[in-house]
């Protein structure tokens, strides 16, 4: 279950890796997952006993080897699930990459909503920073999920986004959808986040620019049309969306008169560099007429 068990030979190394990796693909395609109970009987078969410093878990071998195509993964240690609780692979990695999350929206005291808050969708990133939003990378979360709001800041953990985010991202959210027994849907829940936040190219700027986003595709339309297509035909349980308080506070924020105004004047007169020319010039002859009227009845 991992490359160095694989073959270790400097001859055709990179076809070698390029074939792991596609194999690995495969694994967690939603389309293409078995039993788990199948591959722990291969695992037990095919398991050198002569190796005594050989891992027996083949969960904790299985995340080893796929942790490298999951964002934000990080190291995680031995898994607590047992080899008889997982259905596949798939689900496997779902778990272990939600576990931490999991932990944060079960404490006291959290900003996150497992059922009954009332919400609605909240605006795109450019229309939030008009309105006085500042986006900023929370690089200390335990979990890609943990998005914040407070004090006008959103925290948003960073996504490093590639040619596999696409690919990951859709078998996740397909595994959500047809999984039974379970209400959390994180990263359906997740996706339905930034697909708000990414409307257009320029958001996906705004986020980038302060180290959310760091988009190894190259083009920002390319990253906000990606986002815009995993949504469609997605079902979001309103009910059980699991940012309702956090889209409630930045709603909160927003509908301040004072933000309002701010935020039409800024999108009105200021969305252009002529714009801001003009209203200047404008406001620097209204200067000079009412001083040429005090001047004129001072000397009249």
């Amino acid at each position: 279950f991992s490359y160095g068990q694989v073959g270790d030979t400097h001859d055709g190394s990179f076809e070698i890796s390029q074939i792991w990796n596609a194999i690995l693909h495969d694994l967690l395609l939603f389309e293409n997952q078995f039993p788990f109970d199948i591959l722990v009987k291969l695992f037990d078969m095919a398991k050198d006993s002569n190796q005594q410093s050989a891992p027996d878990n083949i969960v904790d071998i299985a995340l080893s080897s796929l942790a490298k195509l999951v964002p934000y993964f990080g190291n995680f240690p031995p898994s607590k699930i047992p080899p008889n609780n997982v259905d596949h692979l798939l689900g496997l990695v779902h778990d272990s990459w939600c576990s931490s999350f999991a932990e944060i929206v079960s404490s006291p005291g959290n900003i996150y909503a497992s059922q009954g808050s009332k919400w609605r969708v909240i605006k795109c990133a450019t229309e939030l920073q008009e309105v006085g939003i500042k986006f900023e990378t929370a690089t200390e979360s335990s979990s890609l999920f943990d998005i914040k709001f407070k004090n006008g800041i959103m925290r948003i953990p960073p996504l490093q986004i590639d040619d596999d985010t696409e690919w990951f991202f859709r078998n996740m959210v397909a595994y959500e959808q047809y999984k039974r027994g379970t209400n959390a849907h994180y990263v359906t829940d997740y996706m339905t986040f930034i697909d708000c936040l990414l409307d257009s190219p320029k958001d996906v700027k705004i986020l980038r620019d302060c180290g959310v986003i760091d988009n190894g595709l190259g083009d920002d339309r390319v990253v906000s049309n990606m986002f815009i297509k995993m949504t469609n035909h997605v079902n979001v349980c309103a009910a059980r969306f699991c940012y309702s308080k956090v889209f409630n506070r930045v709603n909160e924020y927003c509908g301040h008169p004072w933000r309002t105004w701010m935020a039409n004047l800024k999108h009105n007169y200021f969305n252009n560099p002529w714009s801001i020319i003009s209203v200047i010039g404008a406001f620097v002859l209204l200067v000079l007429t009412v001083i040429q009227t005090i001047y004129s009845i001072l000397h009249g």
